[in-house]
């Protein structure tokens, strides 16, 4: 039998035996559920390991990615001072913070509402943002 017509055989074989497979895959994966569990968590800790600095470079490029559609979404430029560059979020009202912008990895629905409670200011406005807030407070 040629790699072709094994491959056609399965086919035909899962599309007549589908429902009774799909009932023996659910059994079998509650029976060894906490098996299944265990080796996905050894299996994600030993990739984390191998994979690290790879992991961890693609996460700083789509944060920075990010990052880069949010700033254009407030205008890419200091809304105080109109600065362009070293830019930060300060979010207007600190008890409607729920997440650091910087902290996603994603652009979702919540980031993009989170983004509407926010300023974008260069980091010398933030810091006098900062400082009159301290002094407004006493």
């Amino acid at each position: 039998m040629t790699r072709e017509q094994k491959k056609e055989y399965n086919k035909k074989y899962y599309e007549k035996n589908r429902d009774k497979l799909l009932t023996h895959k659910k059994e079998y994966n509650q029976k060894h559920r906490e098996r299944i569990k265990q080796y996905a968590r050894e299996y994600s800790k030993k990739y984390s390991r191998e994979h690290k600095e790879q992991i961890n470079k693609a996460c700083r490029i789509r944060t920075h990615a990010i990052m880069g559609h949010c700033k254009d979404v407030r205008g890419n430029k200091c809304e105080m001072c109109g600065r362009l560059d070293g830019l930060d979020f300060h979010h207007k009202n600190p008890k409607d913070k729920r997440f650091k912008i910087s902290s996603r990895y994603y652009l979702t629905d919540s980031l993009l509402e989170e983004l509407k409670k926010c300023f974008l200011v260069c980091k010398n406005c933030h810091q006098k943002r900062h400082k009159e807030l301290r002094v407004a407070n006493g």
